[in-house]
């Protein structure tokens, strides 16, 4: 009985264990899945602000172009070209370099000259909608109609700015809060992957004491049965010989009367003949 319970309880925890190693396998399949997930959208969210970054230098460019030509207490010169040594050797030459350093966009490897060349083009639609091209100055005349234009335009580039900086500013919140809900999710994973190895190793150890308790029970059982058929084997040469015993009784009490009776007679005999 105790051995049929032991194999029982050694089937409920084999069954438990295939379930919870199943549900580690699950749950490492869900974490890397999450993980992926994870760097795809940091990716995602990497290229989106540096495309965002890029345009925002790009509507600066733009207005700094302006001012060049409308207001040039607000122009900024771009800095003086520093010459590499092959560009120096060729000026030396006599050859002839551009007096600026070309114009570049962080996290892009483009150079750009104007405001179109580096929007994407969603933004690069949504300026086209609302802002024409800035017209050549004029040296005499329509001045201050040129300027009040202008104005319009930095107005509506200030606006596509300001909108481009909400959106990352969005970006980088979304960013934040996913990022915070995978690390959650990895501690919470992490504590119950914990929890899954240890129950793991509570059953595992269970499930070897109760089969080694199981397998002493069985031999135990063994050798009781090996002691219970010797004493069978005992008590059947016993009962041969109690049977022999007892079907012989009579004849063995008759015999032992009439030897008995003959050595009374003996004896009686013997008695009588020393008197004589």
């Amino acid at each position: 009985m105790e051995i049929e319970e032991a194999k029982e309880s050694v089937g409920q925890l084999t069954e438990e264990l295939a379930t919870l190693q199943q549900s580690v396998k699950d749950l490492d399949q869900s974490v890397a899945a999450a993980t992926e997930q994870r760097k795809d959208e940091n990716a995602d969210f990497v290229a989106s602000q540096a495309e965002l970054n890029a345009a925002m230098q790009l509507i600066e460019k733009a207005k700094n172009k302006l001012y060049k030509f409308y207001n040039p207490a607000l122009y900024k010169p771009p800095p003086k070209r520093e010459l590499t040594e092959e560009e120096a050797v060729f000026q030396n030459l006599g050859g002839e370099l551009p007096a600026e350093e070309p114009e570049t966009i962080a996290g892009t490897s483009q150079t750009v000259n104007l405001l179109q060349k580096g929007l994407r083009s969603s933004q690069h639609s949504r300026l086209q909608s609302k802002v024409a091209p800035p017209e050549a100055p004029e040296t005499f005349g329509g001045y201050k109609k040129k300027s009040g234009k202008s104005q319009g335009v930095i107005a509506l580039m200030d606006m596509l700015k300001k909108d481009l900086e909400t959106e990352a500013q969005e970006a980088a919140h979304d960013e934040k809060t996913a990022q915070r809900d995978y690390n959650k999710l990895m501690e919470e994973s992490a504590a119950q992957r914990h929890q899954y190895a240890s129950s793991i190793t509570t059953d595992e150890s269970s499930k070897a004491e109760l089969e080694g308790h199981a397998q002493e029970m069985q031999s135990d059982k063994k050798s009781q049965e090996e002691g219970l058929a010797g004493v069978k084997t005992e008590i059947g040469d016993l009962h041969q010989t109690c049977d022999f015993l007892l079907e012989n009784y009579d004849f063995r009490k008759t015999a032992r009367a009439t030897e008995r009776d003959a050595l009374t007679n003996a004896k009686a005999a013997l008695k009588g003949a020393k008197f004589d």
